[in-house]
């Protein structure tokens, strides 16, 4: 974040940073560690039922509908959003 991006976000978050302070973990590092854990299995399942369907030749794609994709739209997606949410607070 470059220094205009710095500026931008004291300007609109002063007020409540002033307010509410330094945050505060919610959680223990265990229990972050654990949900980041679960992320990256969602991330493993879902590659492993793409199977032979990843590649960048279309015509050797099919519709997945199996494993993963059968309870999510986009699990290896879904999963870098768990991830990312695990380390956030962490710091």
């Amino acid at each position: 974040m470059g220094l205009v991006g710095r500026l931008t976000y004291v300007e609109t978050y002063w007020l409540i940073m002033a307010i509410l302070g330094p945050g505060h973990r919610m959680v223990s590092r265990t229990a972050y560690d654990l949900i980041a854990l679960c992320g990256l299995a969602i991330a493993a399942w879902g590659r492993f039922s793409l199977a032979r369907n990843i590649g960048f030749v279309p015509a050797q794609r099919e519709l997945v509908a199996k494993g993963a994709y059968r309870y999510l739209r986009h699990p290896i997606y879904t999963s870098l959003l768990i991830v990312y949410t695990s380390t956030a607070p962490a710091g």
